[in-house]
């Protein structure tokens, strides 16, 4: 019976840390510092799962994938304008060869451009992660 009691002390206390944890992370996002909170939040779980704490290195590497990760999230859509230019005179049924289409090889580029940067942050997610061990 007191084995009980003490055990539920330990998870009550442990429960209170984690409350506390987790509002702490909320002051940070509200005063502008919500990157370092993700990444002290990251950090924690990964001690917490493992049960170990995280050299220097191991930090950083948290760090990297988290901003690479943000980057990848944050990369702006590519915006392709697949639409017919036209003038006044076109518009009323003048000329035909009056519209004028969106240069193919430009949306091309565009798409190779997007593909290359995206390709480039996974390139380089990949590479912590497997020099982590982790795949």
């Amino acid at each position: 019976m007191q084995k009980k009691k003490e055990l539920a002390g330990v998870q009550i206390q442990s429960a209170f840390t984690n409350e506390a944890q987790e509002i702490l992370w909320q002051i940070y996002h509200k005063q502008g510092l919500g990157k370092t909170a993700d990444i002290e939040k990251k950090i924690a779980q990964y001690e917490n799962q493992y049960g170990v704490t995280l050299n220097d290195e191991q930090r950083k590497k948290i760090e990297t994938l988290y901003n690479l990760q943000n980057k990848l999230d944050n990369m702006p859509q590519l915006k392709i304008d697949y639409t017919e230019k036209t003038n006044s005179l076109t518009a009323r049924g003048g000329f035909a060869s009056g519209g004028v289409f969106t240069d193919i090889a430009k949306i091309n580029t565009q798409i190779k451009d997007y593909s290359a940067k995206t390709a480039n942050i996974l390139s380089q997610m990949k590479t912590i992660i497997v020099g982590a061990g982790l795949i």
